[in-house]
């Protein structure tokens, strides 16, 4: 996925800092006969909570629009997203998250 971000707040004692964007995820599932595929759209934030020289980590949220593509049908749900992460040198990001969008089709 993609996100930009458009608010930091200031850093405080700790090093700790919020910053806040948008974001579009998107996940492509198709193998053994199975098909789960979502585009997601929204507003998120993280919470930066621990600084090294080489990488900085946060936890975040966030909510949006998720477009599924399922066996059983399209649809477009509200949803949210839980997701922890680093960022590193030159901009780079790595993240492990979890999208939550209740029942879906299929």
């Amino acid at each position: 996925g993609v996100s930009y971000d458009f608010y930091q707040s200031a850093i405080n004692a700790r090093g700790q800092y919020i910053r806040a964007g948008a974001f579009v995820d998107t996940t492509f599932l198709n193998g053994g006969g199975f098909r789960f595929n979502t585009v997601s759209v929204g507003a998120q934030g993280r919470f930066y909570i621990a600084n090294a020289a080489s990488a900085s980590f946060y936890l975040g949220a966030g909510i949006g629009a998720f477009f599924l593509d399922t066996p059983g049908g399209d649809e477009t749900k509200f949803g949210g997203k839980l997701f922890l992460g680093g960022e590193f040198a030159q901009r780079y990001f790595a993240e492990l998250g979890w999208h939550i969008v209740g029942d879906v089709l299929g």
